[in-house]
């Protein structure tokens, strides 16, 4: 009898401490990478968002500033495809599989469907779903939480969530930052989705990622990005498809680094 609870305590500890572990491992020194050059080199300089679309394989790049900035098209392997206008001052970019279009909050005020061909192309119909201004900064970039059909943002060393059918505030969340509030790019963030890693912002003076569990805001773990890499403390930010991009206004680059 001893030796059974001796062995449903082991079962019990390891079982907590798998529940624990994230579901993802941050990958380390040797990260893959891929590189989309702007095809548009005039429009705009806050390359704000990465967007991917996992049936066409298509990233979408999109420049915050003005509705008619680009929102450009590129394959898996970062050749160009097309260039277009958004259509939305947009901040955040994702693509939302429910949906099936590419959604984004604007400058201030509102969420739109921007509605998709069945090449992955833009079609021209854009649909606001939500009104109004919602974001805890002018320039916050949203992020979507596809498990927990949030909307996220950050300003200011807290996480906002909303509800996505609505726009309303369901909470606000400190994150445990390991360094100053002002050290952290101020209008970007990155979902990955991956459980205890979920959350991650970048500090963009020490050239590192930190990510947060979304459930309570602890900090759990650090990732040191390349030397190549130079963050940028606000826009230029965001992560697709397992990757995290920095976006160059120099070079009108976005680069990602394969970071799961």
């Amino acid at each position: 009898m001893k030796n059974l609870k001796t062995v449903l305590i082991i079962v019990i500890a390891s079982s907590v401490i798998i529940s624990c572990t994230p579901t993802k491992q941050l990958i380390g020194e040797k990260h893959k990478s891929i590189s989309f050059a702007l095809d548009n080199q005039v429009d705009g300089t806050n390359g704000s968002a990465i967007a991917f679309h996992p049936g066409k394989k298509l990233y979408y790049a999109v420049i915050a500033g003005n509705s008619e900035f680009p929102l450009e098209i590129f394959n898996s392997s970062g050749d160009f495809v097309l260039s277009t206008q958004a259509g939305v001052d947009c901040r955040g970019l994702w693509y939302n599989t429910s949906s099936k279009c590419l959604e984004a909050n604007s400058y201030m005020n509102g969420v739109f469907k921007i509605k998709l061909a069945d090449d992955g192309v833009p079609n021209g119909e854009i649909e606001e779903f939500i009104s109004g201004n919602t974001v805890p900064s002018e320039n916050a970039c949203a992020e979507y939480d596809f498990k927990n059909n949030h909307l996220l943002y950050y300003h200011a060393g807290v996480l906002y969530k909303y509800n996505y059918a609505d726009g309303s505030l369901v909470k606000e969340m400190a994150l445990d930052l390991p360094c100053s509030e002002y050290e952290i790019n101020s209008t970007s963030f990155i979902y990955t989705g991956y459980k205890g890693l979920e959350i991650g912002l970048l500090n963009c003076q020490k050239n590192e990622i930190y990510f947060f569990d979304i459930k309570d805001g602890k900090f759990t773990e650090t990732l040191k990005l390349p030397s190549g890499i130079s963050p940028s403390c606000s826009f230029k930010f965001d992560f697709a498809n397992d990757y995290a991009f920095f976006y160059d206004v120099t070079t009108r680059t976005w680069t990602g680094i394969q970071i799961f």
